[in-house]
């Protein structure tokens, strides 16, 4: 019995299950959507459940490690990590490896790319990655399909693997700052920038809303205002200017 739990102690439910802190134990666990305990609290941190694995942290030999856990709550692959790995998306997962180098491992823990790169994306929902190759000459990377033949390259300096400044839409990823001249957008299939509004270029966008939507905020002299901007471009206001009466 854990009590109720807050907003806080809850996590996302993925595949049917949500991790919650167990504030007596100090620990993570999971729970089924009928709120019955799945797994019992005994992990430092908890991911969510994705193609029925999660990311967890635990303690080996004194030093904490990420693993994977299946839905029972049986380590999954026998591998450990001192930096936490990513979610399993499209039947990979990229992995940060103690060389500081990124690579893809399988579920059965298999290390997929012939040598380590400098970042390694996500697969995102059209079956595309991003490979960052590093800096060199000209800062670029390439965009592989599931089967890793690369079918466009990109120009940038941002790694994939930034999490938070990388967001899904329509096809695309946003890279965060802005150090695409063609937008801050990447299209997945041709890895070309584009802008979803060119006047006010990235600037304000703050979330992915939809696959068809972007919100973002829009200067109006003081103030802030809210603006949603469509796949093309266009703009749709739900607040009135003064101007429009």
């Amino acid at each position: 019995d854990y009590g109720y739990l807050s907003q806080a102690d809850l996590g996302t439910f993925n595949d049917g299950l949500a991790s919650y802190y167990d504030a007596a134990k100090g620990k993570y666990g999971y729970i089924n959507s009928q709120g019955v305990i799945a797994i019992q609290p005994r992990f430092d941190e908890a991911g969510n459940f994705s193609e029925g694995l999660a990311v967890v942290q635990v303690s080996i030999n004194g030093a904490r490690k990420y693993i994977y856990i299946d839905k029972s709550g049986n380590q999954a692959i026998s591998t450990s990590f001192t930096n936490r790995p990513d979610d399993f998306h499209c039947g990979y997962a990229a992995v940060k490896k103690a060389n500081g180098k990124y690579n893809y491992i399988s579920k059965s823990g298999q290390v997929i790319l012939s040598e380590d790169v400098g970042a390694a994306s996500q697969f995102y929902p059209s079956g595309r990655a991003l490979i960052w190759k590093g800096f060199g000459k000209t800062p670029s990377g390439i965009i592989v399909d599931k089967d890793y033949n690369t079918v466009a390259t990109y120009v940038g300096e941002i790694p994939p693997y930034d999490k938070e400044g990388l967001e899904y839409w329509s096809g695309m990823v946003y890279c965060s700052g802005g150090y695409y001249d063609a937008g801050p957008f990447i299209d997945l299939n041709d890895g070309k920038g584009y802008h979803p509004h060119d006047p006010v270029k990235h600037e304000g966008i703050s979330r992915v809303v939809s696959n068809n939507l972007l919100f973002k905020e829009d200067s109006k002299g003081m103030s802030s205002l809210p603006v949603f901007i469509t796949r093309k471009g266009c703009r749709v206001k739900f607040y009135i200017d003064k101007d429009d009466f």
